[in-house]
């Protein structure tokens, strides 16, 4: 039997449909159809697209609720935040939309504040909030160096307005943790490509340091390449890499690294390497400051290391 679906189903409506289990097995096996989360398939020929992904989460949601949170971001295709798409699934983020409601199902995220027409959005049936509001909710907590992490992340989908991120945040009084968003909208830069580099940024920028250049660019004269660095400082020839085991661990991609790094570091540049362990230690920050101070021209150094 051939299943042949261009919107995401679950498996309960497969089985309605007159599919058991062995037949979505093998249909997975010959390509036809693939998973977007556990227990929700679509044919395989069906792009990734925020329709599809909205489509799928609504299989999960109430009518009468909005997405919100990384349920939404999720939906927007923010990348870059560490989120298990089938925990989306299983413990979808969502606010009641209207006359307040209570589900209760174990697992589910319910959220009861107010959210204004103009920050919600509706993407096929689903309505979620927009973009902005998202990023906005996301950065609401605490921990300073993973709020900035979801702004940065939401920035580098090139479509966040920081100007209404401010608008909502300026009309949502009350709300815990938005001193958070004060602090950090300034610092959003779309050019972090993870949590762990926007971490890493905000831990040398609270050391007293200028603010680096994301993805800083070095020129190769000899080869002729441009290489990016992580956070850097032209000014010093000073560059930042974070160091994660998920994009550097393959022998291939060790090599790779260390090539470049030599490349870059026979142009005088001085390259520290950023481990997730060192990001809970301060003394790399320290030699980090004194490498940076220790290059700048004496005339000017007062100056750049107040950030002007």
């Amino acid at each position: 039997m051939e299943i042949f679906t261009n919107r995401p189903m679950s498996t309960a409506q497969l089985i309605n449909l007159g599919y058991d289990r062995n037949a979505i097995r093998a249909a997975r096996s010959r390509g036809q159809i693939r998973r977007v989360a556990r227990g929700v398939y679509v044919k395989s020929s069906v792009p990734d697209s925020t329709l599809l992904r909205a489509a799928a989460l609504s299989l999960v949601l109430p009518r009468s609720a909005a997405a919100v949170g990384l349920s939404a971001a999720w939906i927007h295709q923010v990348s870059g935040i560490e989120v298990d798409i089938n925990d989306i699934f299983a413990r979808p983020e969502f606010a009641t939309i209207g006359q307040a409601f209570h589900i209760a199902r174990a697992g589910v995220i319910q959220h009861r504040y107010q959210i204004a027409p103009r920050d919600l959005m509706k993407i096929g049936d689903l309505t979620l909030t927009t973009l902005n509001r998202t990023a906005f909710d996301l950065a609401r907590i605490k921990d300073g160096y993973k709020a900035l992490g979801y702004l940065d992340m939401c920035a580098a989908t090139g479509r966040l307005d920081l100007d209404e991120v401010l608008r909502i945040r300026r009309q949502s009084r009350g709300f815990r943790f938005v001193g958070t968003i004060d602090r950090l909208l300034p610092l959003v830069d779309k050019g972090s490509q993870s949590m762990e580099e926007s971490r890493t940024r905000l831990k040398i920028i609270a050391a007293g340091l200028p603010a680096p250049t994301t993805q800083c660019q070095v020129y190769i004269p000899s080869t002729g390449q441009t290489y990016y660095l992580d956070l850097g400082w032209q000014r010093v020839k000073v560059g930042v890499e974070f160091d994660g085991s998920a994009d550097h661990s393959s022998p291939d991609q060790v090599a790779h690294d260390a090539h470049r790094r030599l490349l870059i570091e026979a142009l005088g540049w001085k390259i520290f390497v950023v481990r997730a362990e060192d990001l809970r230690s301060e003394q790399w920050l320290s030699e980090l400051r004194s490498t940076v101070e220790s290059r700048l021209p004496r005339s000017i150094k007062s100056a750049v290391m107040l950030g002007h």
